[in-house]
């Protein structure tokens, strides 16, 4: 089953079908899985529940179709997008879009190009379809001069507010034993303890790496097996990224700031501190990248912008060197895997290749205790003295609390 391959004519004539709007442009977007699109629509609507079609266009996703037995996940990541809606202070979530039906999914045959036919008959592939609203803004992928000391924090702020609104929906009967828990997935970082990760590792030829990539994913399934007991769970977004985060203009016309966080795929049930820890790596290779930071640095301010807005504990900390680590490693592996022996050509999934090595070449060779007193510095100048400091005279630093 392949990535969906569909026409102008196709996105036409089944968001006419299915959502009663008349698409007026069509314009691909970057994806690993899904095909999405960015559309934008008539003023006309065949939807009562889209009476007035949004000016600033839409976000219309395609599902492989190995997603198509995934529905009530499906259902259950657009109601937790609902959940988000307002309450990650200026960030944006992108809105699902109901159906002429009133459903949050559609579902369509697609044909399947170059497949041949059957019997005269063209082969086809059933996959989902859904709409969101778009939110205008630039990926901080695309913005040269970012992320900033400021947006960093805010990414950190972002990744906090997020574990705090996904801890009060972890009662909610909607979602309980539907998303997928952190196991069952290649992309989630407990996904390494499941053993994911080792058969890909073939697509890995140069032997320095190989070496260090298998040190790194038993290092961290040992800490997991030490720490595990002591982290807490929920449901994380699981992929701040600079492609899934938007930023906007300030009101200065000069500055930027934090505006939107798509690309909610991933959703899943994992341990907390992942949220922060999967920021942190993102971030640090986007400031390598574009030299706008150091990038342990950059580590430093995403998690300060943490630590403002949430409490982590000893056992959450001794995970964040590792599981940074670990983290770069699954990236660097799945991208290389995919790319050599599922989507040749698709060089969208190669992003994180040379920064990924050269920010995990320098964490590597890098002590705990060396990078913890790096941070705390970068805490202390972000948050000031009287952050780390309680009533009884104890000193809250990363590196005291790791101990």
């Amino acid at each position: 089953m392949v990535k969906p391959c569909v026409t102008f004519d196709d996105i036409r004539n089944l968001v006419q079908e299915i959502y009663g709007l008349t698409v007026t442009s069509a314009k691909q977007l970057d994806g690993y899985d899904d095909a999405n699109f960015f559309i934008q629509v008539g003023q006309g609507s065949d939807n009562a529940n889209i009476p007035a079609p949004a000016p600033d266009g839409y976000v219309l996703k395609i599902s492989h179709g190995k997603f198509t037995s995934h529905s009530e996940q499906l259902k259950v990541q657009n109601e937790l997008m609902h959940c988000l809606s307002g309450q990650l202070g200026p960030v944006q979530v992108p809105i699902p879009q109901a159906t002429k039906e009133s459903k949050t999914l559609g579902y369509v045959d697609l044909p399947m190009r170059d497949a041949g036919t059957t019997g005269g008959t063209p082969v086809t592939s059933k996959h989902i379809i859904r709409l969101y609203s778009f939110i205008p803004g630039s990926m901080m992928s695309s913005v040269k001069c970012e992320p900033s000391a400021e947006t960093l924090m805010d990414i950190g702020v972002l990744a906090a507010r997020l574990v705090q609104t996904f801890s009060g929906c972890d009662g909610d009967a909607r979602f309980a034993g539907v998303l997928s828990t952190a196991s069952s997935m290649l992309w989630s970082l407990e996904g390494i303890c499941a053993g994911y990760l080792e058969p890909l590792l073939q697509a890995v030829d140069n032997p320095l790496k190989l070496e260090i990539f298998r040190d790194i994913i038993g290092k961290f399934r040992r800490q997991m097996s030490e720490s595990s007991p002591f982290l807490e769970r929920g449901i994380i977004h699981g992929d701040i990224n600079e492609g899934n985060v938007l930023l906007n203009r300030a009101a200065d016309g000069e500055d930027w700031m934090l505006n939107g966080l798509i690309d909610f795929g991933d959703l899943h049930q994992s341990c907390r501190i992942f949220e922060l820890i999967l920021a942190m790596m993102y971030m640090m290779l986007e400031c390598f990248d574009k030299g706008t930071l150091d990038p342990i640095e950059a580590g430093g301010y995403v998690l300060a912008g943490y630590l403002s807005m949430h409490v982590i504990s000893p056992a959450e900390i001794r995970m964040l060197k590792i599981g940074i680590e670990a983290r770069c490693v699954q990236s660097l592996v799945i991208g290389l895997y995919t790319y050599k022996f599922e989507q040749p050509g698709n060089m969208y999934v190669l992003t994180t290749q040379t920064k990924g090595w050269a920010v995990l070449e320098k964490l590597y060779g890098m002590s705990e205790r060396h990078l913890f007193g790096l941070w705390d510095k970068i805490l202390l100048k972000a948050l000031g003295r009287e952050f780390f400091h309680t009533s009884s005279g104890t000193n809250l630093t990363i590196s005291n609390l790791a101990n």
